[in-house]
């Protein structure tokens, strides 16, 4: 009994978003106010469209998700600690280079 009356309820919550929408530029009685649609991201679309539009946006959403799950913080961080290690060995060699150029003056 419970199911017949949500169903009922979610109908006419239907009908009154395609009233909203049309406002009155579509009479109820009209061939194109049609029980098989329903309005969705602003626009009338089959309920069975718009089944499967928003299966295909839980779709994107979830694939995004696993997408950040499976993708390693430590690579991230390896990256920046390998940089920082290049720096450092570069800074190493200039440092070198200036004291040898420091030991030729002196030995001229």
């Amino acid at each position: 009994m419970q199911a017949v009356y949500n169903e009922h309820v979610n109908g006419f919550q239907k009908a009154l978003r395609q009233a909203e929408f049309l406002y009155r530029e579509v009479s109820v009685t009209d061939c194109r106010f049609n029980v098989n649609l329903d309005v969705y991201d602003g626009r009338m679309l089959d309920v069975a469209e718009i089944s499967r539009l928003k299966a295909e946006k839980e779709a994107v959403i979830i694939a995004n998700e696993d997408t950040l799950v499976t993708t390693p913080a430590a690579t991230m961080v390896d990256e920046g600690v390998g940089q920082v290690e290049v720096a450092d060995e570069e800074a190493d060699g200039v440092e070198e280079d200036a004291a040898g150029d420091e030991v030729d003056e002196v030995e001229e």
